[in-house]
């Protein structure tokens, strides 16, 4: 005798840019009537379904199932807890400002012609900048013990021999989120930034590891929130292969995100780290 189902664990989908584009493809797709349409407050994904007859929340085999869920979600809460606590949000970054002014005239043309959704933050050209990494300082100062000792140990010797020059082409994005300006590969920038990087590490600066890849670029623009849909390819497609100009560094500085300079409008900075001796040819 087959049973039929009655039951079934899924999954429900609550994303609301999830929903939202799902909805609009219903609206494109013509049914016929005898089509039902889902209403979003059903979407969901099913894992498999089973035969509980009649059964209510309080009936035995269901208080034991959800026993069980119960526990094995508090585990779960507690090993996310724990993960939490130990990941430490980066707090500054070392970057490098953009100053050349054919440069960020450039950058700002193709703000200009990309037309980007309400829920997509456009950079404002006093923040043109390229972040080398980040780390985890909290409320420090540039008077802190540690912030002089960083600061120093990159200052005590030039860091290059010869001008760090880059060129700034093609604009690309990270998923739908993040519109970036691209940087030519470079071997001198990426030595630096491990110079850099290494020289904070025997300070004792918690520098935050990043597994990906290093991609240095220069944001254009960003989702104001996690919720937001972001942008499609085809807005920033056609720019992909421009090229911006010639960007000269001499120095780069230790930055506390989130906090402006009210004179430059630009990120506040803790201190500078010169990457040449002035009058080195």
């Amino acid at each position: 005798m087959q049973v039929r189902p009655s039951h079934f664990v899924g999954i429900k989908i609550t994303d609301p840019s999830v929903i939202g584009n799902l909805v609009r493809i219903q609206d494109q797709i013509r049914c016929p009537r005898d089509m039902e349409r889902i209403p979003p407050t059903e979407f969901h994904i099913t894992l498999f379904v089973l035969h509980l007859g009649a059964a209510n929340p309080e009936d035995d085999i269901v208080v034991r199932k959800q026993w069980y869920q119960r526990r094995v979600r508090g585990t779960q809460r507690d090993q996310n807890q724990t993960n939490q606590t130990m990941q430490v949000r980066p707090s500054h970054f070392v970057g490098i400002k953009i100053t050349d002014p054919s440069v960020i005239g450039n950058l700002v043309r193709i703000q200009d012609q990309i037309r980007c959704p309400r829920d997509m933050e456009r950079i404002p050209p006093t923040e043109f900048h390229i972040t080398l990494f980040v780390l985890h300082l909290g409320a420090a100062n540039p008077e802190d013990d540690i912030v002089v000792r960083a600061l120093n140990a990159c200052n005590v010797e030039p860091l290059l021999k010869d001008d760090l020059i880059i060129d700034i082409e093609g604009v690309s994005a990270f998923g739908k989120r993040v519109v970036h300006a691209g940087v030519k590969y470079n071997e001198t920038l990426r030595t630096l930034n491990q110079k850099i990087q290494q020289k904070f590490l025997e300070c004792g600066v918690n520098v935050i590891e990043d597994k990906r890849d290093w991609h240095p670029h220069i944001t254009l623009f960003k989702s104001r929130n996690s919720g937001s849909y972001g942008i499609d390819e085809y807005h920033w497609k056609p720019f992909e292969t421009d090229v911006f100009g010639t960007q000269f560094i001499h120095e780069c500085e230790l930055l506390k995100m989130g906090a402006k300079d009210k004179t430059t409008n630009y990120y506040y900075s803790l201190g500078k780290i010169a990457l040449r001796e002035k009058g080195m040819s």
